[in-house]
């Protein structure tokens, strides 16, 4: 400012005129000051963001120059992200060979009996008596008796109102075994309804059932089955369903005890089909029986034979464990087998990196698909890339992770393969074609089956009528699972090729004619041989009380069916056969 207002000794500086122009010069070069240093801060403002821009366009530049330059930045971001993106895999080159392993097993396979079994005994029944045992059967016996005399002295006023049904018998060892045979002829004879099979309708009719039982006793002994003890009292529903569970535990013991499965088996679900209330009803959309109760299940991948299974009943505890839900069903269900040289196949849902190394320590060899999401996989830009080579092998810790891309890209961790193809034809548009698919892949396609074809033999002649109780659906497939089974081992001991079908037939056959070999009094007719009764129902227009069981003070019951001869009313269904033998 000085500088600028140098005063000469020629001006009239004092002047009036001349300082009031001055001041006013002044303070316009004061404001023109302040007005520079805001705009130098605006400029600072400017030019830092341009030089910011520059150096993007520049950095952009340098990316799009020659295509040396960009291949040589892409390597040295691939070589130092290699790592982080394997996660510590070994990528395997086309011209390494990682040789497949062998797993000693010396198991002595097929039905496993101490004794020797007699020419006699060689038959469907005793094979299904393995599982379902006599004992099992009177316990049997004695929970439905017992249940039904609960059921009567706690509801009087039911049972007075069903008077006019037939009266209950108490059911025994004989009887269970007609009802289990008449079952199964059931789900060989499949009709819409329980009650189409005493339909009068020649099409409709089914000796076998309607011969052996009238349809009220079977209904009877339906309503009132029971397998548990009815006097416990349960806390909640799953105290309820441990108790079945203790029941479905002989049968485990059995399946378990009388056969040793092949080297090689599979891991995999059951459905159990209930669409009614209950706490532990899963939702499978991928599987076929969508509605229902779910079982792991460990099936030979040769014979088909259910080895193991558990039903699942939610997180058994809130406590945090070591391993996930997956990985700990799956050392629970193979326990059992540790340290004996099986081969265990399973699906995306079991199969991790960490579950394959523990399968090793325990002397199992493991096979499966696996979702790219595991921990301790490489990363999802290498296994989920679909422009590179068809068959891709990554190896760590003596397990291989094969990449095989058919549609979808897909997963396989095993313990057991090598890099190895194999060549299989495939069908398409144009006609068929070999394509090379890993080893892997293809034993995997071949020994997974084992659960699901046991679940296929399941469903050809499954007893699929409605229950009005969820445990009731329990019962059934146990009884599928010891058919199943002791039809398995029937044929291996017998080395035979009978169907399912025959073997159920001569079962059911073989369960009847149990329950007439000790009979020695029929209960249809009287000793002595009597004159047959004139008696004849004929219809009339007007209902009256019956002679037998209608009861004005309790229960009133009309009909309009009348006894010609003794022109008196009777109910059509049980009272008309008592009102005959009592005048013959």
């Amino acid at each position: 400012m000085e500088e600028d207002f140098e005063i000469n000794s020629n001006d009239d500086f004092f002047s009036e005129d001349s300082l009031v122009y001055k001041n006013e010069e002044i303070h316009i070069l004061e404001n023109k000051m302040d007005i520079e240093e805001a705009s130098n801060e605006q400029f600072l403002q400017n030019n830092f963001i341009e030089n910011y821009l520059e150096s993007v366009v520049i950095g952009q530049s340098k990316h799009l120059g020659s295509d040396e330059d960009k291949s040589d930045l892409e390597d040295k971001a691939d070589n130092e992200d290699e790592e982080d993106i394997l996660n510590n895999w070994e990528k395997i080159e086309l011209n390494k060979i990682i040789p497949s392993k062998t797993i000693n097993f010396s198991e002595r396979i097929g039905f496993n009996y101490d004794n020797d079994i007699k020419a006699s005994d060689n038959n469907a029944l005793f094979f299904f008596k393995l599982y379902f045992t006599d004992i099992l059967l009177n316990e049997i016996v004695t929970h439905t008796n017992n249940y039904y005399k609960f059921k009567e002295t706690i509801e009087i006023k039911k049972f007075e109102k069903r008077r006019h049904e037939k009266k209950w018998k108490e059911i025994d060892l004989e009887e269970l075994h007609k009802y289990i045979g008449v079952m199964i002829i059931m789900g060989i004879i499949r009709l819409p309804s329980v009650t189409d099979y005493w339909k009068v309708n020649e099409f409709y009719k089914v000796p076998s059932v309607h011969g052996n039982f009238s349809r009220d006793r079977f209904w009877q002994i339906g309503r009132y089955l029971h397998i548990t003890d009815y006097s416990f009292t349960y806390k909640n529903h799953k105290e309820k369903f441990l108790s079945i569970i203790k029941f479905s535990d002989h049968i485990l013991e059995s399946c378990k005890k009388y056969y040793v499965p092949h080297q090689k088996i599979s891991l995999d679900e059951t459905m159990i089909q209930f669409k009614g209330k209950s706490k532990f009803i899963q939702y499978m959309p991928n599987k076929p029986i969508k509605f229902g109760y779910k079982v792991f299940s460990v099936c030979d991948s040769e014979s088909y034979y259910l080895y193991n299974f558990k039903f699942y009943l939610g997180k058994e505890s809130q406590e945090k464990t070591v391993h996930n839900f997956s990985t700990e069903i799956s050392l629970n269900m193979l326990d059992c087998l540790a340290h004996k040289g099986y081969i265990v196949y399973m699906d995306s849902f079991y199969s991790s990196f960490e579950l394959f190394k523990i399968l090793i320590e325990k002397g199992f060899g493991a096979v499966g698909t696996v979702k790219a999401n595991r921990k301790s996989l490489p990363h999802k830009k290498i296994i989920e890339k679909k422009n590179c080579y068809r068959n891709e092998f990554f190896f760590r810790n003596n397990i291989l992770l094969t990449k095989f891309i058919d549609k979808k890209v897909v997963l396989v961790l095993s313990t057991i393969h090598g890099n190895n193809t194999e060549k299989v034809s495939r069908f398409s548009k144009k006609g068929k074609k070999q394509v090379l698919i890993p080893s892997a892949v293809q034993d995997f396609n071949i020994h997974m089956r084992g659960v699901d074809i046991f679940n296929k033999m399941k469903t050809f002649y499954y007893y699929d009528h409605s229950f009005w109780k969820w445990w009731k659906t329990i019962f059934v497939f146990l009884l599928e699972v010891s058919i199943i089974n002791s039809y398995i081992l029937f044929k291996e001991y017998n080395k035979s090729k009978i169907s399912q079908k025959d073997y159920r037939l001569s079962l059911a056959k073989q369960l009847i004619d149990y329950s007439l070999k000790n009979k020695q009094i029929n209960y249809f007719f009287p000793k002595k041989k009597m004159k047959r009764s004139n008696c004849r129902l004929v219809s009339t227009k007007v209902h009256r009380d019956c002679k037998i069981c209608s009861n004005r003070k309790i229960k009133r019951v009309t009909t309009r069916f009348m006894c010609e001869f003794c022109k008196v009313h009777i109910c059509a269904a049980y009272c008309y056969d008592e009102h005959r033998l009592s005048n013959k």
